[in-house]
């Protein structure tokens, strides 16, 4: 049963310093027991003991979906895996928080939440920036508050291991090596040193070492810098730091653990003493659906199974059933985080079913309408060339006109939607069977599904062909085939391996399938998806549109229903829930927000969220009408899960306005968001519209309204 409260991220450390002192002697191989805390309204915060998720239940698990490698052409691609991967071997990762330091020359920075770092000759630059804010976004700058590094310099870096949430680093120099383990949420970096003097360093000045000079002996070391922030440094057996300009160098060679974290906060210092010996190494995450609601749950790895202090990101606060304790706090480009100490989290996120048509029914009133738009819009035929040549503008004609077939079959107008699911098929099969005018075609160097054009010029395709925007793209087709899927049980038999190719491609839940990486797109620590591919970018990451990624795991889900595949649909229905939970963190900001601080703020939504920044306009223009609608389209049934209430409110005057002069594609998608809070004004505004986006119809418009409850 999912709990009624949960503690959240404005909870004061004195509100949960009981709760914490109750579980420390709970056993350090176990999450937090559950306790009761009087919340900042005087109500009882309970805090239920996580289950976890059993192997039987988990659809992360490493059962495959099919071991068949696509039926199409293969090719190798032009960026060929680099040794800075220990493992090249398809499939591999084209998506990852870390993917930076595993492109280019791998010096890019990578953002691990809080701490963002860099790989280089010297080691591992580390840093904890400040959030500048404008009118036009967020950003980070690139500064080296600390270096973890070594009196040599390294020959360069590896990653030698990685899971959902992490990628281990070894810097190698002669018989040397550190070793670093990035995880999502650390609330320190750390450092293994095998046969190697360390190097501490920064590009500010450092001023005192435990309050006075150096040298200093100890195993806790607190250092002040020039910029007025302290760091605390930690090593797992006494060592001598001497003070040489801006670096600390440690006196002999070191055989152990430096760990590092900056003091953010008056209780900082104390959280971060009493839990730096519980090293995250990694993690691994799990996914279940329990009724309405869907559960990741992420099990820490540490090398004595002790529970280490993580930082929750805004999303998590309220979704977590483990008590947080308040500090440390620290403000990131994604909002403040707080700590957690934890062997496991759990997450609940409401997931209600998925389904073909809308949780309800057309109201009868309006019946007619959607009738007679649909008698107008079922001629539509897609544009030939651009669907035989586009997987993104082809893709969403195909679900346009998927569309239309639902409509039909929930109108009873069975003899339209035959015809149209008789024109759709042959359409849709042009893609699975690599006849369409730019056939996909298996990349083999990193395991995946590309277009002949993509691969062959990265400009191509938005980039496709390296693996950018992958789930935007096929998560329309997928869900234009289950729809024919729904409808011709022949049809289906005969083409799911080829639809489930595109299903995984995109959605892989096993790290056991031969031909395709783990979840490619998912970042389930983050809570969304990344859209950029084998671009070496200085911001890292990025997504644009969170509503095409929601309409991929919806796509994912019916495909599940369709083609009789149960761990599919409930796998579309955890992806989809915490996409959209993130994208209404993130991604639209309504009034109650505390992301972003002004001016940003109410703007009231940011297009692009990039590792290290957050864009407020989008790639293709900064018109309100493509930031506001590039997160709502397609609007769906699933589309109920993404637009909330409060947000639709709130951004209601500049959504107005952008809809009243957008040209009218946009118009007509924010005009349909106006449903959310008044279906009667929508409808109204409705029909001064005489033209909808290429994925969009009246048809669907009117359905959309007409469905609301």
């Amino acid at each position: 049963m999912k709990p009624t409260r949960l503690v959240s991220l404005t909870i004061a450390a004195s509100l949960l310093a009981a709760c914490s002192s109750q579980n420390e002697g709970a056993g350090s191989s176990s999450a937090l027991q559950p306790c009761a805390q009087n919340g900042p309204d005087g109500g009882e915060i309970t805090l239920p003991a996580p289950t976890p998720v059993a192997p039987s239940d988990d659809l992360l698990g490493d059962a495959t979906l099919s071991t068949a490698q696509p039926a199409l052409k293969t090719v190798k691609h032009p960026v060929v895996p680099s040794a800075l991967l220990a493992s090249t071997a398809a499939p591999l990762p084209t998506h990852a928080f870390w993917e930076n330091l595993a492109l280019g020359e791998g010096k890019n920075r990578i953002n691990a939440y809080p701490y963002q770092v860099r790989a280089a000759a010297s080691g591992l630059g580390v840093s904890l920036p400040a959030v500048l804010t404008s009118a036009v976004g967020s950003s980070t700058p690139v500064v080296t508050d600390i270096a973890l590094g070594a009196s040599v310099d390294f020959t360069g870096h590896r990653i030698v291991a990685r899971d959902d949430v992490s990628a281990t680093i070894a810097f190698e120099a002669g018989a040397g090596k550190m070793t670093t383990p990035i995880v999502e949420g650390m609330a320190y970096v750390s450092a293994h040193y095998d046969k190697l003097i360390p190097v501490l360093s920064s590009e500010h000045a450092i001023l005192t070492v435990n309050g006075g000079g150096a040298p200093a002996t100890g195993t806790r070391f607190e250092v002040t810098m020039n910029d007025g922030k302290t760091w605390l440094v930690y090593t797992s057996s006494p060592v001598t730091f001497s003070l040489a300009g801006s670096k600390l160098v440690a006196a002999a060679a070191f055989d152990g653990d430096v760990r590092v974290a900056q003091v953010t906060g008056p209780d900082a210092a104390a959280v971060l003493d009493q839990h730096h010996t519980s090293i995250p190494l990694g993690g691994t995450v799990r996914a279940k659906v329990d009724g309405a609601s869907a559960i990741l749950e992420i099990e820490w790895k540490t090398a004595d199974g002790s529970s280490p202090l993580m930082l929750a990101l805004p999303h998590h606060a309220p979704r977590l059933a483990t008590g947080m304790l308040g500090a440390p706090k620290l403000r990131t480009i994604r909002g403040e985080v707080g700590g957690v100490a934890a062997q496991r989290w759990s997450l609940r996120y409401d997931a209600p079913a998925l389904g073909f048509t809308a949780p309800r029914a057309i109201a009868a009133s309006r019946r007619e309408a959607v009738a007679q738009a649909l008698a107008a819009d079922s001629s539509f035929v897609p544009d030939a060339t651009v669907v035989s040549q586009d997987p993104y503008f082809g893709g969403k004609q195909l679900a346009k006109l998927a569309r239309l077939v639902l409509v039909a079959e929930e109108l009873g107008d069975t003899a339209r939607a035959d015809a149209m699911r008789a024109r759709l098929a042959p359409l849709v099969q042009a893609w699975l069977d690599g006849t369409n005018g730019n056939p996909l075609v298996y990349e083999t160097s990193w395991g995946g599904i590309v277009t002949t054009r993509g691969v062959a010029d990265p400009g191509a395709d938005f980039g496709q062909g390296w693996f950018n925007d992958h789930h935007f793209h096929y998560g329309y087709h997928v869900y234009a085939a289950s729809v024919v899927a729904k409808g011709n049980p022949g049809w289906a038999a005969q083409n799911k391996e080829k639809v489930l190719a595109l299903v995984r491609d995109i959605a892989n839940p096993s790290s056991k399938d031969p031909y395709f990486p783990r979840l490619r797109h998912s970042d389930l620590f983050a809570g969304h998806s990344w859209a950029n591919g084998l671009f070496d970018l200085g911001d890292g990451r990025n997504q644009e549109s969170t509503s095409e990624a929601v309409n991929a795991w919806y796509a994912v889900g019916l495909f599940g229903q369709a083609f009789g595949e149960p761990r599919l649909r409930d796998l579309g229905r955890v992806l989809l829930a915490a996409e959209a939970a993130s994208a209404q963190t993130y991604w639209q900001v309504p009034a109650s927000s505390t992301v972003y601080a002004e001016p940003l703020a109410s703007r009231r939504v940011v297009a692009n969220l990039w590792s290290t920044k957050v864009d407020y306009g989008t790639f293709f223009g900064d018109k309100p009408e493509y930031i506001f609608g590039i997160q709502m389209l397609p609007i769906t049934p699933a589309t109920e899960q993404l637009l909330p209430a409060t947000w639709i409110r709130d951004s209601w005057p500049a959504l107005q306005s952008a809809a009243q002069s957008a040209e009218q594609g946009w118009g007509g998608i924010l005009t349909m968001s106006h449903a959310v809070i008044d279906k009667d004004a929508a409808w109204a505004e409705m029909n001064r519209f005489t033209a909808y986006d290429d994925g969009n119809s009246r048809t669907n418009a009117l359905y959309w309204i007409a469905t609301r409850p």
